[in-house]
């Protein structure tokens, strides 16, 4: 996977364990034949956690457009099954929310 993006997260737990780095890679849109692209993206930790997934469309935007949206649902789920919060530039937030453009 070529990583065109990158982004670092504090996993802070719901317990009293210390926090940890979580890592969101993302790839760039790969074609697989004349009507298939795919977003391969991974996330690293918390822990020894890691995930690696592809997201399939019919081109290289959606597949940029619709991973990241895929990304954003794959991040909450980590913190309902790891038990915690993302923390993104010292706040409670996954950085995916929506742009307010009048």
């Amino acid at each position: 996977m070529l990583v065109i993006a990158e982004r670092e997260y504090e996993f802070v737990f719901d317990d009293a364990r210390p926090s940890e780095k979580v890592w969101l890679r993302v790839g760039a849109p790969e074609e697989k034949d004349a009507s298939k692209w795919v977003l391969p993206f991974e996330i690293i930790g918390p822990g020894q956690r890691r995930m690696e997934r592809v997201f399939s469309a019919v081109d290289a935007v959606q597949s940029l457009q619709w991973g990241l949206q895929m990304i954003a649902l794959e991040l909450r789920s980590l913190q309902s099954s790891a038990r915690g919060k993302l923390h993104f530039l010292d706040e409670e937030s996954l950085g995916f929310d929506p742009l307010n453009i009048p």
